[in-house]
Formats: structure tokens, C-alpha cells, sequence
């Protein structure tokens, strides 16, 4: 991961403007796990620019940890070949059933009722 650097948006109709971004980079290592064999695949099946959906990717996980923060490893962890959207809603309805108070982790704070909100919004999103 690199600092922020200001650069020109490539691909932008107004490249006069700079903004500033953070350059994130990893590899998935599809030899050794088989939940990055998975995202590698699905990757090359979607449509549109990788690093547009790597974007939302990374800001989905960290809205998910915003809930509780072992869910996006837990999520991660379950990508494979034949794991249906039924067995994912299911951990999610598993964390959001949990008492968030009793998370040690959790720090009384105008941030953690933030946490609870969004756990609450989440909660709501999900059909019974």
C-alpha cells in the first residue's frame, strides 16, 4: 500500500482536475487458497473495469466490519465453489442476531452507537 499521491483520473472528461487517491494493491495467490481460486474467477467473469469492482469490494467489507469486525474475514472464508447465498445469509443473520454489547471490543462511544446504527440498517436490508 502506497501513500496518497495526486494524480490525474485517467479515463476522466475533466483531467485538468487532480484529486487525491490511496493505491491500494494485493495479489490473490489462487495456487494456495481456494477462496482466492474462487474471487479470481468470479473476477474474470464480471464485466466492467477490475478495479471499479475491487473499489466496492473493499468498501463492502469495510462497511461488513463496520457490523462486526470478523465478518469480512468470516465472508472470505467461505468463498468456494457451491457455498449458496442462503448459507451467507445465514452468518449474516448469525452476527446480526448477536448482542453487540457483549462484544469486548466494542468502545462506548458516539463511533460505536455508528456500529449499532449500521447493524440495525444491515439488520433491516435482509427478508426475514
Amino acid at each position: 500500500m502506497t501513500d496518497k499521491t495526486e494524480r490525474k483520473a485517467p479515463g476522466r472528461k475533466n483531467t485538468s482536475a487532480a484529486e487525491v487517491r490511496k493505491d491500494i494493491r494485493f495479489y490473490l495467490r489462487p495456487t494456495k487458497a481456494v477462496n482466492e481460486q474462487y474471487a479470481a474467477d468470479k473476477l474474470s467473469e464480471l464485466p466492467g473495469e477490475t478495479q471499479d469492482h475491487m473499489r466496492q469490494f473493499s468498501l463492502a467489507g469495510l462497511a461488513l466490519a463496520e457490523v462486526d469486525s470478523r465478518l469480512p474475514a468470516v465472508l472470505a472464508s467461505m468463498l468456494k465453489p457451491g457455498v449458496t447465498g442462503t448459507e451467507i445469509e445465514a452468518v449474516l443473520r448469525a452476527f446480526l442476531s448477536m448482542d453487540l454489547s457483549l462484544q469486548p471490543h466494542v468502545v462506548k462511544s458516539e463511533e460505536s452507537s455508528k456500529t449499532i446504527g449500521s447493524a440495525r440498517n444491515l439488520r433491516n436490508l435482509l427478508p426475514d
